[in-house]
């Protein structure tokens, strides 16, 4: 309040019998300015207000520097800027308080810069079937406590009804959380919409160009799976869906302000009773009722398949394993290195092929909390069929086998049905380990087993093995028993006849 209105007030306030530090702290100006102007007459006044004498700033007389800055560098900050005057004017006493405060109040910084003006035009018609979408956070505090807890929430406006929903959460949202809103959202209506529109959030829009889209893959793929259009607004332009702007802060002032929760859950509940009334009620623009809208606006929406669940992309690493909620769960082999699709829906988790709907592994979360959840059938080669396998197998096992084949691969499937590919790999390795010898000598004790596997199998090859090995060392033993030892000392007559040959010889 300055000038004559100032003067007006404080003689008002002076005929009504208040003191001085009464119309000071009334009108948040000095009392000894109270004490002036309550002295004055009305011609002292005016002759005092035209010629008051205005305070120079000590920044004036480099005022040249600060605006040539400022057209050189249109998005430097008042900080970086008081710095590069100090450094070239270090006489400078003025503080940074006062800089912003000369900067603002003689508006150097808007004289400076140029922006494009933005030239507006009347929207007349909404298409229906299309969503503006935003976030936004708060504090809000627990019931009877002194204590607050954060949510984020992410609010959806239909552009031609403005009917609306919003979602909640404790943590920030993330490209699977955001895509679990969407499907609130989509229930709560019963349908969704042809296109949505949103700001250029990185949970969306990765880069755009030339108003070309270059959007986040997972969101990308949820969106055609869906069957709803992506567009976005221009960077820094929030006025393009100035809706869902003002929703936000209509949740902000009409629902979370002035209210306290126990919690989350709560919080949930207490939305949607809001939201019932918030969408019944006569809206402020179209003087219209955003419930009775939206019957006429859902019949021009796809309706919404509620086993439409959340879906997220994961990378499988080396050792075939995907992270889910902090844990690792196993995929077979062959996905070792790929992008996999998941699905949780109650307590198990669907592993599915990146493109389509192919089932690859399921967990049930239940029963597996480890940190590393293996699934040994996981990491065998399931690229080669059984029968290819058995077929491998019985070439090889008819060159050892002596006896009736078919008979032996019966009596395994019977013995083994749950296991038959390891007990192949298994009889495969048996069959070159063993000599075809060794097999011969076991074909009659391997017939007549009533249960067969690789493990009695190789059991009797190497009982046979030692058997043959003990019988030969008895043999061995039985001929040096049958050929005592020869004595190694000589006969006295053997002495003669050497020395009379060595006589003969000379």
């Amino acid at each position: 309040m300055k000038g004559a209105l100032m003067y007006h007030m404080v003689q008002q306030m002076r005929s009504q019998g208040k003191s001085n530090r009464e119309i000071s702290r009334e009108l948040c100006i000095h009392r000894n300015t109270v004490s002036k102007l309550k002295k004055m007459d009305r011609i002292e006044a005016q002759e005092y207000f035209e010629t008051k004498v205005v305070r120079r700033s000590e920044f004036d007389q480099y005022c040249d520097f600060i605006t040539d800055t400022f057209k050189r560098y249109p998005k430097i900050t008042m900080t970086r800027l008081y710095e590069l005057l100090i450094e070239k004017f270090p006489t400078i006493k003025a503080g940074s308080r006062a800089f912003r405060h000369y900067i603002l109040s003689n508006d150097l910084k808007k004289d400076c810069t140029t922006s494009n003006k933005r030239y507006y035009e009347p929207v007349v018609h909404y298409k229906q079937s299309l969503i503006q979408v935003d976030m936004g956070e708060l504090n809000v505090p627990f019931k009877d406590s002194n204590k607050t807890f954060k949510v984020y929430f992410v609010c959806f406006v239909l552009c031609w009804s403005r009917y609306m929903y919003v979602a909640f959460s404790t943590t920030p949202y993330n490209t699977k959380k955001f895509i679990d809103a969407h499907n609130e959202a989509f229930e709560y209506l019963g349908a969704y919409p042809a296109e949505i529109l949103y700001d250029q959030t990185k949970l969306v829009i990765i880069k755009e160009e030339y108003r070309e889209l270059i959007l986040n893959d997972a969101f990308g793929k949820y969106a055609i799976q869906t069957g709803f259009k992506i567009s976005a607004c221009e960077g820094y332009d929030p006025e393009s869906k100035g809706m869902v702007e003002k929703g936000v802060s209509f949740i902000k002032s009409s629902f979370l302000i002035g209210r306290e929760f126990t919690g989350i859950d709560d919080l949930r509940k207490q939305s949607l009773e809001w939201l019932q009334k918030a969408n019944n009620r006569l809206h402020g623009t179209t003087k219209l009722v955003p419930a009775e809208q939206f019957k006429i606006e859902v019949k021009n929406m796809s309706l919404f398949n509620g086993a439409m669940a959340a879906s997220d992309y994961r990378i499988a690493d080396k050792t075939s394993l995907i992270n889910f909620k902090g844990l690792k769960f196993s995929i077979p082999t062959i996905y070792q290195s790929m992008q996999v699709r998941i699905k949780e829906k109650g307590h198990v988790l669907y592993i599915y092929e990146s493109e389509n709907d192919v089932l690859i592994t399921q967990w049930d979360l239940s029963t597996h909390q480890e940190p590393v959840n293996k699934n040994k059938n996981h990491y065998r080669d399931y690229r080669e069929s059984l029968e290819q396998i058995k077929e491998r197998v019985i070439k090889m096992f008819s060159t050892v086998y002596t006896s009736d084949t078919e008979v032996f691969m019966n009596k395994l499937s019977k013995t083994c049905p749950g296991n038959l590919r390891d007990q192949y790999r298994g009889l495969e390795k048996i069959i070159s380990r063993y000599s075809s010898d060794l097999w011969a000598q076991s074909t009659s004790a391997i017939s007549a087993l009533p249960e067969i596997s690789c493990t009695r199998v190789e059991k009797i090859l190497k009982e046979t093995f030692q058997t043959i090995l003990t019988e030969q060392q008895k043999e061995k033993s039985d001929c040096r028993n049958q050929e005592p030892e020869k004595d190694n000392f000589r006969e006295i007559s053997q002495y003669d006849e050497i020395i009379n040959d060595d006589r003969e010889i000379l």
